[in-house]
């Protein structure tokens, strides 16, 4: 029972000190597809559509409005009210999107209402053009959207490219969600709890050994991931990151000598029979992680270190490494 404690605890020891993430990006489409949604209206079964598209926010001059549209109808709307004292300031915009607070001395002057901007949102210019296009962008998710700011767009003179820089999102329903790909680097220190040695078939002296002295390193990997983004709107968005990493390792250990795993001498190994010895280890890993869960394993190769290291029988022989971890990967 003792053992099996132990093993447990070491392998819960996968810790990640100081991760940092290079050239993060996510990968941002114009539409994702869900499946439609059966719904009853007036007696009829119908679906309906819960793509979600990136949009960008519109403003339009209120004078170049369409006399019969609805966005014009609803700011002369607005401006009615103030004139007739049923409002005592109302919130119009202007071509940049910043809020103006209008009274009613504001809009019964003609030159004002020219300054004066609907709110609406369209598809950016560069998926009109290439609609299929995936490119790489950071994100922000905020109530109820996921906000989205590219940055490898292409160097394009093209007037329909100059909303590039402009922010867009996808705007998400209530209980609805979207995944989006991502890709980054990630460097972080790493200790393995555990080791297993395995034995040599051609020579009986070498066994199966499991290792659970010091180790400590530096991972190098590239990480392949996905990110959920669920809006719930009276408790709280919520955010599940999935990545999986494949790298290579680099580090020092330690390992004990006995006459038990080495061709060492008890002279040799003083009056202890044992000695502490200096390793360079360097291997491969592939780690797993769900929010701040993580999973690993590794294989490796120890290099030992000095001239007691000569005679420790596992040195640059294959060694394979696991352990479980909390917070590995910073979200």
């Amino acid at each position: 029972m003792r053992k099996l404690f132990f093993l447990l605890a070491t392998l819960f020891c996968i810790s990640g000190f100081s991760q940092e993430a290079f050239k993060k990006h996510h990968r941002i489409r114009a539409k994702y597809n869900f499946k439609a949604k059966l719904q009853k209206v007036d007696g009829k079964i119908t679906s309906k559509n819960l793509d979600v598209v990136l949009m960008q926010d519109k403003y339009i001059k209120y004078m170049d409005l369409n006399e019969e549209s609805k966005e014009r109808k609803a700011i002369e709307e607005k401006i009615k009210k103030l004139k007739e004292g049923l409002l005592t300031n109302t919130t119009f915009y202007d071509s940049e999107g910043g809020e103006i607070i209008a009274k009613k001395e504001q809009v019964i002057n003609p030159e004002f209402l020219k300054t004066i901007y609907h709110k609406g949102k369209e598809v950016p210019g560069y998926f009109k053009l290439n609609p299929c296009q995936v490119y790489k962008g950071n994100v922000l998710f905020e109530k109820e959207k996921v906000y989205v700011n590219l940055w490898n767009f292409p160097k394009e003179t093209d007037a329909s490219y100059e909303d590039a820089e402009k922010t867009a999102y996808y705007q998400l329903k209530d209980g609805q969600t979207i995944k989006l790909g991502s890709r980054e680097w990630t460097a972080t220190a790493l200790t393995i709890p555990f080791k297993y040695r395995p034995k040599d078939s051609e020579n009986d002296a070498i066994d199966n050994v499991f290792s659970t002295s010091f180790n400590a390193g530096i991972y190098l990997g590239y990480s392949l991931g996905w990110t959920k983004f669920n809006h719930r709107k009276k408790i709280g968005n919520r955010t599940i990151v999935n990545k999986v990493s494949f790298g290579g390792f680099v580090g020092p250990a330690t390992e004990e000598v006995t006459v038990n795993n080495s061709n060492a001498t008890a002279a040799q190994l003083g009056m202890d029979e044992k000695e502490t010895i200096g390793l360079f280890s360097r291997g491969f890993g592939i780690l797993y992680s769900r929010n701040k869960i993580a999973v690993g394993f590794f294989m490796g190769w120890d290099m030992a270190i000095g001239e007691l290291g000569d005679d420790w029988n596992y040195g640059n022989r294959l060694w394979l490494g696991a352990g479980i971890g909390y917070d590995l990967f910073k979200i």
